[in-house]
């Protein structure tokens, strides 16, 4: 059984896991294209915990911005963001 996440409903097959920062509720995974499975992604999901404040969503926020703003081929390219509920 495998605990990688599911995100084929928003286009994405997630390979593996590639890091993880429990205590900052980030977890970092290598995933695919659902329509290109050549095309790799990395996805950056964030797990907020019960009774978390909303100041580490704008820290997220914030990232967010910075990443739009990259160019460089060194850097992966910002595609966009997804809003899960569990």
């Amino acid at each position: 059984m495998s605990n990688l996440p599911d995100f084929s409903a928003a286009g994405y097959r997630v390979i593996r896991e590639l890091g993880r920062n429990s205590a900052g509720g980030r977890v970092v995974y290598l995933a695919q294209t659902l329509g290109n499975p050549e095309d790799s992604v990395v996805i950056k999901q964030f797990q907020f915990a019960t009774g978390s404040n909303w100041s580490g969503f704008k820290a997220i926020e914030r990232e967010i911005q910075v990443l739009v703003g990259l160019n460089h081929q060194g850097i992966p390219r910002y595609l966009g963001s997804l809003r899960i509920s569990r």
